[in-house]
């Protein structure tokens, strides 16, 4: 096929490659904040590349002469044509546009992921997915920086990490994604250093935000998973006990690390009667204000971002809610359309994966799966759906699924190259 993209092409199989890794370790640099109708729009480094990768495609994909298309990008694209009836209810066109364009961001991510090959490589997937996997050290290190260097190790009241790309409960919801890789990655492959630094950290990580929310989850997360683990898991039981025990000593380890920051947060009052405090019981208030925004307009809503708390534009702190009321019904249940979808591309992918066969990529997949479960749980409680950050993040991490080649399976020889296995395709 003229004009696509082809791995075995020496002349564009790399530079591609480093494009979208770079986009990776930009995810969390501070953007630029550019005036927009009245409204700010925040424009990171990592959304100028992916606008200038998505060009390319468009102008690989008309010189291919078609392109390549799936339920979920249908789906989004059907999500943006209907959103635009909520332009005739929107009084801040501004929000409207920058929520307009998080989304428009999100459905570039999967066109590129989807029309960026001629051949789908496993390899390929598994070093994007490492990439990918890295770059959440970046958004660590700023977290403990701000924790240590900033506040000085304590936990402050009102004064938790805020940094341009997001606060803290935000920041946290993302932190729940390599914490669900390095969770899996420790305990189905053989654990790394690597993988239990990560898991460490992100965990510190999430303490530091002082996100009660996530906390919790993560929390529950770790024991189901653990137990599950144990009780369930096929593996051998000296992997299992190796597993553990490398476990152990990262969470001795984050305990060290952490426990006067927690022991601040509970002598503060953080963790008591969790349902009766004030930013508990406002979310309520909010969630009622949503309600009543989306019976105004019940079938495609008040636009993005467009629903004022007491004259301020707050965000519903819930998906289901921030959908209904900036989208209406038909938008809600179009993006429930593609949520489920992507559900069902990870179930599709790791039942086709061989676990015995190919342990890493059925880790990578799975992992993200778990992280993308997380997030959308935490979603029903903060904002993340929908907004810059989350969706370029999220969505990076999803596209790599349209690279995925379940058909072929890594087979152990030895090999004069510097690559350990060899790569047949299944008949």
């Amino acid at each position: 096929m003229r004009g696509s993209i082809d791995y075995s092409n020496k002349d564009n199989r790399t530079i591609y490659l480093v494009i979208i890794c770079v986009i990776n370790f930009l995810f969390f640099i501070d953007p630029v904040a550019i005036p927009l109708a009245g409204s700010s729009l925040i424009l990171g480094f990592s959304d100028l590349t992916v606008f200038m990768l998505a060009v390319i495609v468009i102008i690989i994909v008309i010189k291919r002469g078609f392109i390549k298309y799936n339920s979920i990008m249908l789906g989004f694209l059907l999500f943006l044509g209907v959103s635009i009836v909520s332009l005739f209810y929107t009084q801040n066109i501004g929000r409207w546009l920058i929520g307009d364009l998080n989304y428009i961001e999100a459905f570039l991510i999967l066109f590129i992921f989807n029309n960026l090959y001629q051949n789908k490589d496993n390899r390929k997937v598994k070093l994007l997915f490492r990439c990918y996997y890295l770059s959440f050290s970046i958004l660590i290190i700023r977290i403990f920086y701000e924790t240590f260097i900033v506040n000085q190790g304590n936990f402050l009241v009102g004064n938790k990490i805020e940094l341009l790309i997001g606060g803290s409960n935000y920041l946290a919801s993302m932190l729940l994604i390599p914490v669900a890789i390095s969770l899996t990655r420790t305990f189905l492959l053989k654990a790394t250093w690597i993988d239990v630094a990560v898991l460490l950290t992100s965990l510190a990580g999430i303490i530091f935000t002082g996100s009660r929310t996530v906390i919790i989850i993560s929390t529950i997360t770790i024991i189901v998973f653990v137990i599950g683990m144990i009780l369930i898991s096929k593996l051998s039981l000296t992997k299992k006990i190796y597993s553990f025990g490398m476990f152990i000593i990262g969470m001795l380890l984050m305990y060290k690390l952490s426990f006067n920051f927690l022991m601040q947060m509970v002598s503060d009052g953080r963790f008591n009667n969790l349902s009766q405090q004030a930013n508990v019981l406002s979310r309520f208030s909010i969630f009622q204000v949503y309600l009543t925004q989306w019976q105004k307009h019940i079938l495609f809503g008040n636009g993005f971002m467009n629903i004022e708390v007491d004259g301020i534009n707050t965000l519903a702190h819930n998906t289901f809610f921030q959908l209904l009321a900036d989208n209406g019904t038909v938008g809600t249940v179009i993006m429930l359309f593609c949520i489920i979808n992507i559900f069902r591309l990870f179930i599709k992918l790791i039942k086709s994966i061989n676990f015995n066969q190919d342990r890493e990529l059925w880790c990578w997949i799975f992992g993200l799966l778990l992280g993308f479960t997380l997030t959308v749980i935490h979603g029903m409680f903060e904002p993340n759906w929908g907004t810059r950050q989350y969706m370029l993040v999220m969505f990076m991490g999803l596209g790599i699924l349209f690279l995925v080649n379940s058909k072929q399976i890594p087979v152990k020889k030895r090999h004069r190259s510097r690559s350990a296995y060899h790569f047949k395709r299944r008949d």
